[in-house]
């Protein structure tokens, strides 16, 4: 598979808009960590919203997938997408890729965005799934961060997973 890399990266650069895109789209589908430092310097540097879009979430899965980096690193790549991120949109892409790492300093990230209504959801789904991973290597870290958010939710619904996700963590 990897032969085609060196001809996508040469359409990153094409003068068409069009099979730009094109390249981005096949990047962004790409098995491994290949395609992640042109993805993310697309993504910090286009002025195009499109192509901003596109980069970031290619980035988001491929450095997901890239199972070369320990889960900190995932975190840390991951953590820059969202700072690169252009409004609320491309925030939630990030966010479903947050969800996926097993990492203390994803949850306590995911707590601290708590306070972003147009992210609440999103929020919440990271929040459940990154503490669901991490209750096996950290069940006392991951009960403290799980109590903090209780004090912190009015969402029922919300408030029920994380009791029920609780009462399965062991002692």
């Amino acid at each position: 598979e990897n032969h085609d890399w060196p001809v996508l990266k040469e359409y990153l650069h094409s003068d068409n808009p069009d099979i730009q895109l094109a390249a981005l789209r096949a990047l962004s589908a790409w098995p491994d960590a290949t395609p992640k430092d042109d993805l993310k310097k697309i993504a910090e540097t286009t002025e195009d919203t499109r192509k901003h879009t596109l980069a970031l979430r290619g980035y988001v899965q491929v450095v997901i997938a890239d199972e070369t980096l320990s889960q900190d690193q995932i975190y840390t790549e991951i953590h820059h997408a969202f700072n690169i991120a252009s409004g609320i949109d491309e925030q939630k892409i990030v966010l479903s890729g947050l969800g996926k790492i097993n990492s203390y300093e994803a949850l306590k990230f995911s707590i601290s965005l708590m306070n972003n209504r147009d992210l609440i959801r999103e929020t919440e789904a990271a929040i459940l799934s990154i503490a669901e991973n991490l209750s096996w290597s950290y069940p006392v870290e991951t009960r403290e961060a799980l109590n903090e958010v209780l004090q912190i939710t009015d969402n029922e619904q919300f408030i029920t997973d994380i009791n029920n996700l609780l009462k399965n963590i062991r002692k």
